[in-house]
């Protein structure tokens, strides 16, 4: 299964490295390289408007650390990505974040083999993957 209809409309708004980087990893998924925990990917969010960032801001708990515009997910093209397993399963993951762990290992080695640089992990948010500067 590659990457829906709208994970790439999603991707297609990042730099050309993002785009790389998570088109790589999602063929990779697909050939199985991480099953059984993780079969299958989504892109859930690239570019954020103001609405959706102050909800995500605001959201308890929190979804999101810094306001409009602060975040890599506000600029365009944005220099962030949340990539996760799916299909979602938030409830389980919080339980055993195994998949959540394991994709941001694979994301993060194939980010170094293919040197796209990556700001360090944020353990809070797993699934981002945001460019360094």
């Amino acid at each position: 299964m590659s990457l829906g209809k709208v994970s790439r409309e999603r991707l297609a708004l990042c730099p050309r490295p993002l785009i790389i980087l998570i088109e790589s990893v999602a063929a990779d998924i697909d050939a199985g390289a991480l099953a059984p925990l993780v079969r299958d990917t989504t892109v859930l969010c690239t570019f954020r408007g103001e609405a959706e960032q102050m909800a995500a801001f605001n959201a308890r708990p929190q979804r999101s650390k810094k306001p409009w515009p602060e975040s890599a997910h506000n600029s365009m093209p944005p220099r962030a990505v949340d990539f996760l397993p799916y299909p979602l399963e938030w409830a389980a993951w919080e339980a055993s974040p195994a998949p959540l762990w394991l994709l941001q290992g694979y994301v993060r080695a194939r980010a170094r083999a293919l040197g796209v640089r990556l700001k360090p992990a944020i353990r809070w948010d797993a699934p981002h993957y945001e460019l360094a500067d």
